[in-house]
């Protein structure tokens, strides 16, 4: 049996004004998702606890099956995981955003084109600031980067906010606080003096870009200890990360960690391809498509279009070859976007050799809703495609 799951992460969203009052995947064209819906069974489920905040490192870690209530983590180390970098258990792992803050209020937790050397040059500069001994910053993706503090101690107090969730609102009082958080506050402050002199700052003004203006602390928590994937299921999986978080969820579940395919042309193809190249040699494999990053942009209409071109140039694609199989099965999942709000059920599909239904019309809310099946903990999901007939 071949099986794939893809994950469309950040494809849930409320519905939206500018979408017409629709949602993004009932505005978003995706005729062979709506096939999938047709042909296989759809449901939702819920990928974040309930009374939990919907963060990104929750959803994934349910996605591949790991409980977080079980394994908690923190978003810091899984992306120290996902870079690596080792630390022991007086040490503390944090996530370090560089973001654009104007008049006090955070317009921009995730500044476009801070190219790899940029982020390097920006946490070098970020770890001279810091005081504490043999600490450091260690680049990451985008404007991401991931400090070490070395012998914190007990940190277990400490509690921060993530930037998505402070978009266009204040900044003041949404600092660190607990154990831990006075040393943190100076180091943010002292960056920001630094940054507002950095050269880096006045090449992004001439260009229009947003400048970096800020450092900002968060992703405090344990390291996650989960079983094997392999031990846990009895098959070989393979992860294919669209994302160091998701790199990070793949080397504590200790599967075979595939680099997305090179793109050769301008169509999101290789995807395709380099899942079905994986998908030879290994039982699961697991596609990882972030749609911010594809589409380029948090704009809604600029999501819907990337759903447009991931359903013709991945899903049918992906679907054809899983056809050359004589015994697979597909999944489709879907994560919320995380800017805060209240929880939002995750629409998913599940699709088979041979398998039939008459429950689902389209790929979206309503009908999943609609659908038969709904699971509560969307870290049973996994389980329920791997071990269940027909599905």
């Amino acid at each position: 049996m071949k099986s794939l799951a893809l994950i469309l992460e950040g494809a849930v969203t409320a519905p939206a004004e500018v979408l017409g009052g629709r949602t993004l995947l009932q505005a978003a064209t995706h005729p062979e998702l709506d096939r999938l819906a047709r042909v296989g069974r759809l449901g939702c489920t819920f990928l974040t606890p309930s009374g939990w905040p919907v963060r990104a490192e929750t959803a994934l870690l349910s996605c591949m099956s790991c409980d977080p209530k079980e394994h908690p983590a923190g978003r810091a180390a899984l992306e120290a995981a996902a870079l690596g970098i080792e630390y022991g258990p007086r040490d503390a792992a944090l996530v370090c955003s560089f973001v654009t803050v104007v008049d006090g209020v955070l317009r921009d937790p995730a500044p476009a084109g801070i190219s790899p050397a940029e982020t390097a040059a920006l946490a070098d500069l970020a770890s001279r600031q810091w005081k504490e001994p043999e600490s450091a910053v260690h680049p990451g993706q985008g404007s991401l980067a991931v400090a070490i503090w070395r012998n914190a101690g007990r940190v277990d107090t400490l509690a921060t906010t993530s930037p998505d969730e402070l978009v266009d609102r204040a900044i003041a009082g949404k600092g660190p606080t607990g154990r831990g958080s006075r040393s943190l506050t100076h180091w943010m402050t002292a960056c920001e003096k630094m940054l507002a002199d950095c050269e880096l700052n006045a090449v992004r003004r001439d260009l229009g870009e947003n400048p970096v203006t800020n450092l900002w602390v968060w992703g405090e928590g344990p390291r996650p200890k989960p079983p094997r994937f392999r031990d846990r299921f009895g098959c070989g999986a393979a992860v294919i990360p669209g994302s160091t978080l998701m790199r990070g969820v793949a080397r504590v579940l200790r599967t075979e960690l595939v680099p997305a395919a090179t793109a050769s042309d301008e169509t999101l193809g290789h995807h395709a391809r380099g899942a079905l190249a994986a998908l030879e040699r290994q039982d699961l494999v697991a596609l990882h498509l972030p749609l911010a990053d594809i589409a380029g942009s948090i704009s809604l209409e600029k999501l819907a279009s990337a759903m447009q071109r991931i359903d013709s140039e991945v899903v049918a694609p992906l679907a054809a070859g899983l056809a050359s199989y004589a015994d697979w099965r597909m999944m489709v999942l879907t994560t919320q976007r995380t800017e805060g709000g209240a929880r939002i059920a995750s629409p998913f599909l599940m699709a088979s050799a041979g398998s039939s239904s008459n429950r689902g019309e389209a790929f979206d809310e309503l009908h999943a809703a609609e659908g038969e099946l709904r699971l509560e903990r969307g870290c049973d999901l996994m389980e329920y495609f791997l071990r269940t007939e027909g599905c």
